[in-house]
């Protein structure tokens, strides 16, 4: 599948377009950041293992049973995968930027273990760029609260 545009630049990937707008190319990079970004090198290798270790870790996860974003690896630093919860954000003029989640066994069974928030994710409002998460806390932008109230408002309007 060949990369279109690029819509996000990572501490560690990039994120591009796709002719088949539900999927995207994630490309690994070798570009390492610790402590907010004061610590930066290129470590050789990195973006290959890196694509390699999740490439083997989602397609376990999908023989257990557990659905994922990946597609199949493209190449050595590159895999496909889904848009997740782009639409249903889109239409609340969010972008979501990206999101961790952590997961664990419960009687064998691989499950989610995690929160989804803004604690968690990133994310930022489509027209004004606004970050209406934890970025706001850490770079000391104030109206986190705020932020993470808009966050709940417009999921709200989803459910009316």
């Amino acid at each position: 599948m060949e990369k279109g545009e690029l819509l996000y630049r990572g501490k560690a990937k990039n994120i591009y377009s796709t002719i088949d707008s539900d999927l995207v190319v994630v490309e690994y990079r070798d570009d390492a950041t610790a402590f907010n970004g004061l610590k930066k090198e290129t470590v050789a290798g990195k973006g290959v293992l890196n694509n390699k270790i999740s490439s083997f870790f989602f397609t376990l996860l999908a023989e257990k049973g557990v659905a994922s974003h990946f597609v199949r690896q493209l190449s050595d630093t590159e895999m496909l995968a889904k848009k997740l919860l782009q639409d249903f954000l889109k239409e609340k003029n969010v972008t979501l930027v990206d999101f961790k989640l952590e997961f664990g066994l419960l009687k064998g069974d691989i499950v989610l273990g995690d929160e989804i928030s803004p604690d968690t994710c990133r994310f930022w409002d489509d027209r004004t760029g606004e970050k209406l998460d934890k970025d706001r806390f850490r770079r000391d932008l104030g109206g986190v609260i705020e932020a993470y109230e808009e966050i709940l408002k417009r999921r709200i309007r989803y459910e009316a």
